[in-house]
């Protein structure tokens, strides 16, 4: 008898035991939950899908209207949440701008990070190599200095417990929220932004309002942590396999190791998949680290169709610049630990050591 897939999320391979079919039920997620490569491309191409869901949840809330009121209109601002359509077009058209007027810089920004990374015998490598390269690279792409990002991180840790779990106190949520946005906001009025970076660029683009705030948000908050655990499984897989920077190996390593675990949709318009039906009001949940394994490229790491990310060059550019650090492949790995949380799978411990001549 199978057991509940909520219930298995700690354990990847658990789950990756419990998946027999291309799709199914499983009452414990509330979903239907997709094992399948076309399937997942059609229902992401398809506009009887959407991944405008964040208010539903959020009403499920024991909070007063007025902070659910604030938080429905701050998640609903990010792009992977935005109702599909002209405006969320023309956002990830700006968007996409900004990031193409900053990618000349991307390149010096990585060498800078690169640099900023003292090697010893033995390392720590999440606190000693993969967060101050995070930090460095991130905070040069979008242009805050790193005492300003770690602000912002600090203060955004309790949306980002939001996104990871459902659960959330109302009240400490929305004071993030106030919180993060008056920083930004006072960081780009008192002009202590990089007129190179990202965030000058898709203010100019997009102009300065709430929203492109909340955008801007969406990308320093929730893209440190699944970038951060992308730099570590890169360099656990260069030293371990003694891994070259050959054209298609950071692909292959976040195609493996993905930093997101699901891409989650609802279905507006009745569709059938299999013989299997999916009605309206239906969420659809698709594997992706499962999904991965039999597609080419990035699989769908970064997502398909609509809501497709437009942070993959940001993040392929860093960890091409981490895999032709030579110096790694003087290394051991001493230990490591997995850690996994609903299905986020990321190196909680990494320690190397210098080999021996």
């Amino acid at each position: 008898m199978k057991k509940n897939l909520k219930n298995l999320f700690t354990s990847r391979d658990s789950v990756k035991d419990y998946v027999d079919s291309s799709l199914f039920y499983d009452e414990s997620m509330d979903a239907f939950i997709i094992n399948d490569e076309k399937i997942a491309k059609d229902i992401l191409k398809s506009k009887s899908f959407t991944a405008f869901r964040k208010q539903e949840q959020i009403e499920s809330l024991s909070t007063s209207n007025e902070n659910k009121r604030v938080m429905t209109e701050f998640y609903n601002h990010w792009l992977m949440y935005q109702k599909e359509g002209e405006h969320h077009t023309d956002m990830k058209r700006a968007l996409q701008r900004a990031i193409n007027q900053t990618i000349q810089h991307l390149v010096g920004s990585s060498k800078k990070a690169e640099n900023d990374i003292i090697f010893k015998k033995n390392v720590d490598v999440i606190k000693d190599v993969s967060e101050p390269f995070v930090v460095s690279y991130l905070s040069q792409f979008y242009g805050l200095n790193e005492t300003d990002y770690h602000l912002l991180l600090k203060e955004g840790d309790a949306l980002i417990e939001y996104i990871m779990t459902g659960d959330g106190d109302g009240e400490r949520i929305v004071t993030s929220i106030q919180s993060v946005r008056e920083i930004l906001k006072d960081l780009i009025q008192k002009k202590k932004i990089n007129e190179d970076g990202f965030i000058q660029a898709i203010i100019h683009e997009a102009g300065f309002n709430i929203e492109v705030l909340d955008i801007i948000l969406n990308l320093v908050i929730d893209g440190h942590r699944p970038f951060l655990s992308s730099v570590n499984s890169l360099i656990y897989e260069k030293v371990k396999y003694n891994l070259s920077a050959t054209e298609h190996t950071v692909k292959d390593v976040l195609k493996k190791h993905p930093p997101f675990p699901y891409i989650r949709r609802v279905c507006i318009k009745r569709e059938t998949y299999d013989d299997v039906t999916i009605e309206e009001n239906d969420h659809v949940l698709i594997l992706i680290y499962i999904v991965n394994d039999t597609m080419k490229g990035y699989g769908l790491t970064f997502g398909h169709g609509i809501h497709y990310c437009l942070g993959v060059v940001v993040v392929t550019i860093g960890l091409e610049r981490l895999l032709k650090l030579d110096i790694l492949n003087e290394y051991d790995i001493e230990n490591y630990e997995w850690m996994t949380t609903f299905g986020f799978k990321e190196l909680s411990s990494l320690h190397i050591k210098k080999t021996l001549p």
